[in-house]
C-alpha cells in the first residue's frame, strides 16, 4: 500500500467522488500560484487530478481510497502485486513476508514512525531517504532523524553508497 498526504484541507462542500464524477468545482485558494503552476506545466489543468487518478487506477486494476481528514487529504493506493488479504504485504524475493521481517526487526521498542520506515525498507531495500519522505508525507530531515534512530538501535544498516546502495534490516 502506498499513500500520499497533502496537508491542505479538502473543501468541506465536496467529496473526492464529486470531482471524479465531474460535479466538483475548482476552488483555488491561491489563484496566482495555481496560474503560475499551470503555465509552468507543473499541473495540466484545474480540478482534473482526482478524475485522472481514478481512471488510471481502474485501468491498472489498482484499488484506491481517499481520506479527507481534519489535518489534510490522503490518497491511498493498494498495489495488487503486493496485497495479501489487504493487510499483510508479502515480497517473495525476500523469502519472508515484509510483515515478518519488520516484526523481527522491532524486537526493541520502536515508534510507529520507525515502523513505517522499516516497512518501506523491507518492501524496497533500495529506497532513498527522499522517496521515504515522499511516501510518508514528511520532510527529509524527519526521515534522517528516524534513520539515525534506527541505526543507533542497530535495527538497520546501509550497504554501499547513498546513491547505489541499499538498506538492510538487522535481525
Amino acid at each position: 500500500m502506498d499513500w500520499y498526504h497533502n496537508p491542505g484541507k479538502f473543501p468541506d462542500e465536496y467529496t473526492p467522488q464529486d470531482f471524479i464524477e465531474g460535479r466538483g468545482r475548482t476552488i483555488r485558494r491561491n489563484p496566482l500560484l495555481a496560474e503560475t503552476m499551470y503555465y509552468s506545466k507543473d499541473i495540466e489543468s484545474f480540478g482534473t487530478g482526482l478524475k485522472k487518478i481514478a481512471m488510471e487506477c481502474v485501468a491498472a486494476g489498482v484499488r484506491y481510497a481517499f481520506d479527507c481528514g481534519s489535518v489534510g487529504f490522503t490518497a491511498i493506493f493498494y498495489r495488487p502485486e503486493l496485497a495479501k488479504d489487504d493487510a499483510t504485504v508479502s515480497v517473495t524475493s525476500l523469502g519472508t513476508s515484509v510483515t515478518d521481517k519488520v516484526t523481527e526487526a522491532v524486537s526493541e521498542k520502536v515508534t510507529e514512525e520507525d515502523r513505517a520506515v522499516l516497512s518501506l525498507i523491507a518492501e524496497k531495500p533500495g529506497i532513498t531517504q527522499n522517496q521515504m519522505a515522499g511516501s510518508l508525507g514528511v520532510s527529509r530531515k524527519t526521515i534522517a532523524k528516524r534513520i539515525k534512530s534506527l541505526k543507533d538501535k542497530k535495527q538497520i544498516k546501509r550497504i554501499g553508497s547513498d546513491t547505489k546502495g541499499y538498506w538492510e534490516i538487522i535481525s
